[in-house]
């Protein structure tokens, strides 16, 4: 996934597509680069929470290069055990109450976005204001702030502190237009060794399940007619496939949208009988916004404002 977004990104920001391109300071270069290297080289053990409204969720995160191989690891620590492990780029997933299963994909659904793991990211400041803001202290260590501060004033601003010494991250939030941090992740425990992680160097020669072709089951939506006008600066349909939404077992159209901070999920339907339109549910940042367009429904679910979502459901025409 990562090489493919990097590749969408990549097509949204080149050549002619931006008439006035902003150029990315060398200050903000240097502490993408940092943290690139850091999330790519080296081995580290790292323990955080994701609080999202009064959810409070706790996990691992290991990363080493071991014989030629990345590997990666992330578990939850509360509840049943759920488990991502990649080696380059396979994920195997692992759940107690489901079959374990591989894809082929280059990044673990983490705590940073993907994009801070290839050199685009300083890209990213043509639709955030990125700034090298000050100094503090988090999880005990010396960090700087970088800020993603939405450019349009229509999404939530992105902030990230890297640990001054390794540029590994020691917390994200994202942050409302009052200045108010709905949802954050926090380290609470960083490792950096030298050598890789006993239990990832266990993991090379594990034996993990075979990648699913997911070819074999990829269908294009149920119709190729439809379009979306007038897209937020920066969001690009990255993903559109077929899903059956878990709660009413419909099969829905699905299309996947990113501007490289925030994940958008859109899924187009056949209306639900009796459903009331319109729904919103907050959790933290993130936001699931339902419609019903007449002939269809929509729903948005995304690290978005309300606003937002409305524009999105609103710009999706069927012709």
């Amino acid at each position: 996934m990562r090489a493919i977004f990097a590749l969408c990104f990549s097509l949204i920001t080149g050549g002619a597509a931006l008439a006035n391109p902003v150029e990315t300071s060398p200050k903000v270069t240097l502490w993408l680069e940092k943290l690139q290297h850091g999330l790519q080289g080296l081995n580290y053990d790292i323990s955080y929470v994701h609080v999202r409204g009064n959810h409070v969720e706790p996990y691992r995160w290991l990363h080493g290069n071991f014989e030629g191989h990345e590997l990666e690891y992330l578990m939850t620590l509360n509840g049943r055990p759920k488990e991502l492990v990649r080696k380059n780029n396979v994920i195997s997933h692992f759940d107690v109450e489901r079959p374990p299963f591989s894809l082929q994909e280059t990044a673990l659904f983490g705590p940073v976005p993907e994009i801070f793991y290839t050199d685009k990211a300083s890209e990213l400041n043509q639709f955030y204001e990125i700034v090298v803001a000050g100094k503090s202290r988090v999880s005990g260590k010396p960090a700087q702030l970088l800020r993603f501060n939405a450019r349009d004033g229509e999404r939530y601003d992105f902030w990230i502190w890297l640990d001054m010494q390794t540029g590994l991250p020691l917390k994200t939030a994202f942050i409302d237009q009052k200045g108010q941090a709905l949802e954050q992740i926090q380290v609470t425990s960083l490792v950096v060794t030298e050598t890789v992680h006993p239990n990832l160097a266990k993991l090379h020669t594990a034996q993990l399940p075979q990648p699913i072709d997911l070819g074999q089951f990829s269908k294009k939506p149920l119709s190729a007619k439809w379009k979306f006008k007038a897209l937020p600066e920066g969001f690009q349909i990255i993903q559109s496939n077929q899903h059956y939404l878990s709660r009413s077992k419909e099969l829905a159209d699905y299309f996947l949208m990113s501007d490289g901070v925030v994940d958008v999920s859109v899924f187009i339907q056949q209306p639900i009988k009796q459903a009331t339109s319109p729904t919103l549910l907050h959790n933290g940042a993130t936001t699931v916004f339902f419609v019903n367009k007449g002939a269809y429904d929509v729903t948005i679910v995304g690290n978005i404002p309300l606003k937002l979502a409305r524009r999105i459901s609103d710009s999706i025409r069927i012709e």
